[in-house]
């Protein structure tokens, strides 16, 4: 391989058939990115649409819970809205609008909905019965166009199309839901009203067993490595949620693949001035 890497750059006919199919196939990757990108785009601005337009009295609130509303009344004729189509590279859109996701692509179509009207937001991983990743539900910020001020994080459960609210309707973040859940059925004020839960839930889903955003072991040494680095920037790691911020999957890959490309064009106009 060695070997081939200083042949090929002392080549110079090689070196411009690389430069070439390195050009074509980031070219190519391009514009299949942009085809599904404006795609997408197009099927998430129409659902986004009918969702402003549905009645609201609750403010930011109340534009979440019609966000979950509407993803579970897509979820039950997900092959009829889908017109039969399920060809988009999106896993998660895929996963969803085929039937065949769980509880995270519920989240994950939910989290991208949201992040089109604007809301920050961040992907629980539960741990159910020692298990990570037993559960995925979803925490969104509902100060939405006033950043200067603290968060307001609320966690919902898109699979159970529920919002997590104390007893006086007041939104509750994954750790209040965790440190309130109540032990007993007496309601404090301040305390989560488990009567609430929707008839279907499975109380094992109770934070109790912890939760996080982002898996850092997933890589192995590289992420967890990444971590330290980050806590050691004083960045915050423990509530950075990976999958929330690159949720746009095609915008990101776009940037990746015209990356490549530009940085082919730049390598291919050098060697052309060296000559």
């Amino acid at each position: 391989m060695k070997s081939l890497l200083i042949n090929l750059t002392k080549n110079a006919p090689l070196k411009r058939l690389a430069l070439f199919l390195f050009s074509v196939m980031f070219s190519a990757l391009l514009l299949m990115e942009i085809r599904d990108f404006v795609r997408t785009k197009k099927l998430l601005n129409g659902i986004v649409t009918k969702i402003i337009a549905q009645p609201n009295t609750q403010g930011e609130m109340g534009l979440v819970k019609n966000t979950l509303a509407t993803v579970r009344t897509l979820s039950k004729p997900r092959t009829d809205f889908f017109q039969g189509e399920l060809q988009y590279s999106d896993d998660y859109l895929e996963a969803f609008f085929s039937g065949s996701g769980a509880c995270g692509m519920y989240t994950l179509f939910t989290c991208r909905l949201l992040t089109e009207l604007g809301y920050d937001c961040r992907v629980v991983q539960q741990r159910v019965d020692s298990t990570w990743g037993g559960h995925i539900t979803l925490e969104v910020d509902l100060n939405r166009f006033n950043k200067s001020q603290p968060a307001r994080w609320m966690l919902v459960d898109p699979l159970f199309n529920h919002m997590f609210l104390d007893t006086q309707q007041r939104e509750l973040s994954a750790d209040a839901v965790k440190e309130h859940w109540p032990k007993t059925m007496g309601q404090a004020p301040d305390e989560y009203d488990i009567s609430q839960l929707p008839a279907d839930y499975d109380i094992k889903y109770n934070y109790q067993q912890g939760f996080r955003y982002t898996n850092w072991d997933k890589l192995g040494p590289l992420s967890r490595g990444i971590y330290h680095l980050g806590k050691f920037c004083q960045l915050p790691m423990d509530t950075f949620s990976f999958r929330a911020v690159f949720i746009r999957q095609h915008f990101w890959n776009i940037a990746i693949y015209g990356f490549g490309l530009l940085v082919t064009l730049f390598v291919a106009l050098r060697a052309r001035r060296k000559k």
